[in-house]
């Protein structure tokens, strides 16, 4: 059953060469079997992994380590 759809914005910083950038992701909660919370992540509109350091990559060096702040719809000015 689906508890709560919503979009996600997240303020990238890039640990290698700091550049910064926001994405925005599709969240979808809902209430499996067991009665647990489980979160489906959508980027685009393609099925992803939940985005966290490891998982997402730099668009200016390519490098994965990254740290991520939400910004829960907020699309900040990151020039």
């Amino acid at each position: 059953m689906t508890i709560e759809i919503s979009v996600e914005t997240y303020l990238f910083t890039c640990a290698r060469c700091a550049a910064r950038w926001t994405e925005s992701y599709q969240v979808n909660e809902v209430i499996d079997d067991a009665g647990a919370v489980r979160s489906f992540y959508r980027h685009g509109g393609v099925p992803c992994e939940a985005p966290v350091s490891g998982n997402v990559e730099c668009p200016e060096c390519h490098a994965t380590h990254v740290s991520r702040d939400p910004l829960y719809g907020l699309v900040p000015d990151v020039d």
